[in-house]
């Protein structure tokens, strides 16, 4: 589904957020993430294409580091400008 919202070379732009840290054992909560970035129904085909999986802990920090990183990314445009022209 992200591809056909974003397009597949706007998936640099992706941040694929994890969160309930708090509620499952760390293994557990690793596997389930691991099976998502695995898993090719799942997030395996956007990540493969450049988005980027990070973890909300539900600290200040992690929260941070997301904000962080949607911060420093360099977005690629999700339109040429020429598609901008016809609006």
């Amino acid at each position: 589904m992200f591809r056909s919202l974003c397009g597949e070379k706007t998936l640099k732009n992706v941040i694929v957020v994890t969160n309930m840290w708090g509620e499952v054992p760390e293994a557990l909560g690793a596997a389930r993430e691991n099976e998502l970035a695995t898993d090719g129904q799942l997030f395996k085909p956007v990540l493969d294409s450049g988005a980027r999986m990070m973890r909300n802990k539900n600290t200040l920090e992690s929260a941070q580091a997301i904000i962080q990183a949607l911060l420093d990314n360099h977005p690629v445009p999700a339109f040429s400008p020429s598609c901008r022209a016809g609006y």
